[in-house]
């Protein structure tokens, strides 16, 4: 049987304790009530019985919280839960003999569900014990450890839970001292539930507390440490490879304390590297990728242009391109891109007619001599003034019929 886990008499005595005030508990399903595993404990915290039950128990995960017995209803509040609860752990205490209603609510008290239905007194669960003996059951020693062990929480915790925490466990250690150890355990057990809302960081383990590090675990983290500073380079990567080095001889020494203090000093100086390092850069986006692309083909595209004004315009229009797709901007870089490739297509378009004009004009006959004189000089002159006019009209196409201005031109 394990340290922790509880049955028949022992766990009869515990839920009873439980009526007196909240304790921790945790609780493991297994698949009959033989193989579930339930603890209560007056002085370990919810979160080292709820390891010691992943550990122990056949289930993969356990429930943890505190345990309140107010009549005949145990009322379970959870920082983790495990299916179908409040039904298993009712047939767990009737197969132990504990006539109970099973009521599970969540770390803020909202009930989420329950086991209820008629049940008999339970003669043995019945508060008729006297107060001395109560007292006695309940042990000053053991109250004084919870306090101790719930005083670093109540410090880490935020200002406005701590100062009211802190004036009411003063109270509770009035309370032990005037040996009025039963309202202890109550208000105790109050403060406790409170503490076991908080978030993990806020709850700092003691000495007292704190379930002793086991070989194993410090291996495996010391594995993770190795591999974490593997990932690291310079002189920081050095120091931290120094240190591990002393946490590993202290672990082979048989120090766990002095290892696992060491563990958590290295854990801490990785997460701080790690936090202070720039995050990698984004995948490319596959989209960006063929935009880019894209560009430099209509850019080679244009360069092949043979009428050069044609092709300065189609560059300029595509110059914002890198500008959008750089700035993330799809959308925008997508758009410009199709009127570039309508610009391009044109241009083609009107770069062919010419050719095939230029083809259709037919060579000089044998003998042709160029003509001559001030009138042929003239008619150049204009020629020249109209052809580009006409050459930016077809490859622009300014005309609705390219191929008649390429008729009339030949």
């Amino acid at each position: 049987m394990s340290e922790f886990a509880l049955e028949g008499p022992e766990l009869k005595k515990m839920v009873k304790l439980a009526s007196k005030g909240a304790l921790p508990f945790a609780f493991n399903p297994g698949k009959s009530p033989d193989e579930h595993y339930f603890a209560l404990h007056r002085k370990r915290p919810a979160r080292a019985l709820a390891k010691a039950a992943k550990e122990e128990g056949v289930g993969k995960k356990a429930a943890f919280g505190t345990c309140l017995v107010e009549g005949k209803v145990m009322k379970l509040q959870c920082e983790v839960v495990v299916p179908t609860m409040a039904k298993t752990i009712k047939k767990f205490l009737k197969a132990n003999k504990i006539a109970l209603n099973v009521e599970i609510l969540d770390a803020d008290g909202v009930l989420l569900e329950s086991d209820i239905e008629d049940l008999p007194d339970d003669p043995d669960l019945q508060d008729d014990t006297p107060v001395q003996e109560a007292q006695e059951e309940l042990s000053t020693a053991d109250l004084i450890a919870r306090v101790k062990a719930a005083q670093p929480r109540i410090a880490a915790a935020p200002k406005p839970v701590a100062e009211k925490l802190a004036p009411a466990l003063k109270k509770v250690v009035g309370e032990i001292k005037a040996e009025n150890l039963a309202q202890a355990a109550k208000s105790l057990g109050l403060i406790e539930g409170v503490l076991a809302k908080l978030p993990v960081a806020t709850e700092a383990p003691t000495t007292e507390t704190a379930a002793p590090p086991s070989t194993a675990e410090l291996v495996k983290r010391l594995t993770e440490i190795k591999a974490g500073i593997g990932g690291i380079d310079g002189p920081a990567a050095e120091k931290l490879s120094a240190a591990l080095a002393k946490v590993v001889t202290a672990l082979k020494a048989g120090n766990l304390d002095t290892a696992a203090a060491g563990a958590s000093q290295l854990e801490a100086a990785l997460t701080k590297i790690k936090s202070a390092a720039p995050p990698p850069p984004p995948p490319p986006d596959p989209q960006m990728i063929k935009l880019t692309q894209l560009v430099q083909n209509f850019e080679n595209q244009a360069g092949q242009l043979e009428n050069k004004e044609t092709a300065a315009k189609i560059l300029k229009a595509l110059a914002p391109a890198n500008g959008h797709i750089q700035g993330g901007d799809k959308p925008a870089a997508t758009a410009l891109l199709t009127q570039v490739r309508a610009l391009l297509e044109a241009a083609k378009v009107a770069q062919a007619a010419a050719k095939q004009a230029a083809d259709e004009i037919p060579d000089a006959p044998e003998g042709f001599e160029a003509p001559s004189g001030p009138e042929y000089d003239a008619w150049i002159a204009a020629f020249s003034r109209i052809e580009p006019e006409v050459n930016r009209a077809m490859s622009e196409g300014l005309v609705e019929d390219v191929s008649t201005l390429k008729r009339d031109w030949s």
